[in-house]
């Protein structure tokens, strides 16, 4: 993700250095228009007075490349507008979620959600398959009731069920996340159930070696393994 933001803070006429622990990744930045520091210290090192914000980011390494990021915005709100126009080289939209910290609980709210929903698909087309129902039938009958989401609609479409396991978002980092927003959830003192139970099917998918693949990809042949059928092929 970094590689292309930085890049794109570049085309917008901004002076950027960076670092990165990948000789590639830095030589591609440079060749881009940024500049590379063999320090991460160095590459961070401003002027005294300089504001502080958070911003995770939302969606793929592909709204990263066209500059359309859903941006979460924590701090000062004078702060926040003062980087606008660096935000707004990023992303398409930037959601002003609070002071510091707030950004950071909504990534997590966000990423466990997008777990649980993902989990709760695909288990339902893997049981659908072992019932010896077809995707087709299953996705004709799913879109016109409760049960239809982005999930069925798009992103297992259009990677997953192709059998694309290359990472949008690698497993590995979405079973980070859903650990740290239990661990919020345990701090807050509120369940989190659906989150257990995605980072479940998520540390099967890391067990079975699939923690550099793509997200939904890792969880559909984590249960398929585990439920003993493939349903596409």
């Amino acid at each position: 993700m970094g590689l292309p933001m930085a890049t794109n803070l570049v085309r917008a006429g901004f002076a950027v250095t960076g670092h990165d622990v990948n000789a590639q990744s830095a030589a591609s930045f440079v060749a881009a228009g940024g500049r590379a520091s063999d320090d991460g210290r160095a590459s961070a090192r401003e002027a005294k007075g300089v504001d502080f914000i958070e911003c995770p980011v939302g969606k793929t390494v592909e709204h990263a490349i066209a500059g359309t990021l859903s941006l979460m915005a924590g701090g000062d709100i004078a702060s926040i507008e003062r980087a606008r126009p660096i935000l707004d080289a990023m992303g398409s939209e930037v959601h002003v979620c609070g002071d510091v910290g707030a950004a950071s609980a909504m990534k997590l709210i966000n990423n466990a959600l997008v777990a649980c929903i993902n989990a709760a698909s695909i288990e339902a087309l893997v049981a659908g398959g072992k019932a010896n129902l077809s995707v087709a039938t299953m996705m004709s009958v799913l879109k016109t009731t409760m049960a239809w989401n982005d999930s069925l609609a798009k992103a297992l479409p259009n990677k997953a069920l192709k059998r694309d396991f290359k990472p949008g978002f690698m497993t590995r980092r979405a079973h980070k996340d859903v650990k740290l927003a239990l661990e919020m959830a345990r701090e807050l003192d509120v369940p989190m159930h659906q989150g257990e139970a995605a980072l479940r099917l998520l540390s099967e998918a890391l067990d079975d070696g699939h923690g550099g693949d793509d997200t939904p990809g890792s969880m559909l042949r984590a249960c398929e393994a585990r439920g003993g059928v493939r349903v596409t092929p």
